[in-house]
């Protein structure tokens, strides 16, 4: 008696977890992080000529807000079945939790009062930005199966 591909490669969630603790997922986090750096250190003489020395901590936690959204947006991804029918439903919820993550967390470190406000919405949009092509890089190599680990369906099929 055989069994089917699910009972061969292990529970969904097992899967899931695999592919959050993959190494493709690991290195989007670093990718996410150097992107950041380099945005805040491209920002950093602008924003302290533009801004002074209150608009630098804006400029650090807009990149973080954005590190931040793009981690939350790759989990989706990361948890996506490996079948193709799931990949748009991840692309969207990844596209969805990513916005509101970067809505809720900008929102919130604008109402402490403590940052610059035109330096914080700056940084977030343009850290954001520069996210979205780390986040695109991950989703199309996660759909091509270059950052997913084998599976017994995906050996298979």
């Amino acid at each position: 008696m055989t069994l089917p591909a699910e009972a061969r490669a292990g529970s969904d969630s097992s899967a899931g977890s695999a592919g959050l603790a993959g190494s493709g997922y690991r290195r989007f986090l670093a990718t996410a992080i150097v992107v950041a750096a380099a945005v805040g250190a491209a920002g950093y003489l602008p924003t302290l000529y533009l801004s002074g020395a209150a608009g630098v901590p804006a400029l650090v936690v807009g990149c973080l807000v954005a590190v931040v959204a793009s981690a939350v947006g790759g989990v989706p991804i990361a948890l996506s079945d490996p079948r193709p029918a799931s990949r748009p439903q991840a692309a969207l919820l990844a596209m969805a939790a990513r916005l509101v993550t970067v809505l809720a967390l900008g929102l919130a470190a604008a109402a402490t009062g403590r940052l610059a406000i035109r330096p914080l919405a700056i940084w977030t949009a343009i850290s954001y930005l520069a996210q979205l092509v780390v986040d695109s890089r991950y989703a199309m190599r996660a759909a091509a199966g270059t950052d997913r680990p084998a599976t017994a369906e995906t050996e298979v099929g």
